[in-house]
């Protein structure tokens, strides 16, 4: 049996062990309570000033500018990629290459099944053969007989192989682009 001193201390220690809960409860409930005030008061926070505000369009324009650049190279290169895919199978439809590009259509004479093309970025296509000169406009071309070295247009090891040139528009240039096909 215990005596009457060692049911208090075990009623102390519990009072202690409960005590010390409580405050550690009190500690994590004030911390939430700052946590929401600081969280609260930085999202109803301006920060920015006058001159900021000036330098945030500057830097809006220019990004714009950028995205827009972006896009338009975009439709360029779909633009190169669409045309080598319809050349593709226009030679696969006519076992010859197309000599013309008349209101969106590939043709090679009178007697050639033609094959739409769409351009969204280009309106025309210049057709050539053989080794070519960078690109130094904004153009979209079809080289016959040609092949791709990098970025340079070669002449082809073979009749049947062709190249896609394009521009691709940098801060204040072009540069040339070729796509094998």
């Amino acid at each position: 049996m215990q005596s009457r001193s060692d049911r208090q201390g075990q009623r102390g220690s519990v009072g202690m062990v409960i005590i010390a809960v409580v405050m550690v409860l009190t500690v994590v409930a004030a911390g939430l309570v700052v946590h929401k005030h600081l969280r609260d008061s930085a999202s109803n926070a301006v920060t920015t000033t006058p001159n900021q505000s000036d330098s945030n369009k500057a830097d809006s324009a220019a990004f714009k500018e950028v995205q827009q650049r972006n896009a338009r190279n975009l439709e360029r290169k779909n633009d190169a990629s669409n045309l080598g895919t319809g050349v593709s199978d226009f030679y696969g439809d006519n076992i010859t290459f197309p000599t013309s590009f008349v209101n969106g259509v590939l043709l090679a004479g009178k007697d050639s099944r033609g094959h739409k093309v769409t351009l969204n970025h280009y309106k025309t296509i210049s057709i050539s053969s053989g080794r070519q000169s960078p690109l130094t406009n904004d153009e979209l071309r079809l080289i016959l007989e040609a092949d791709c070295e990098g970025d340079e247009v070669i002449a082809g090891e073979s009749s049947r192989v062709f190249a896609v040139q394009y521009t691709f528009e940098n801060d204040d240039t072009v540069s040339s682009k070729c796509l094998a096909g």
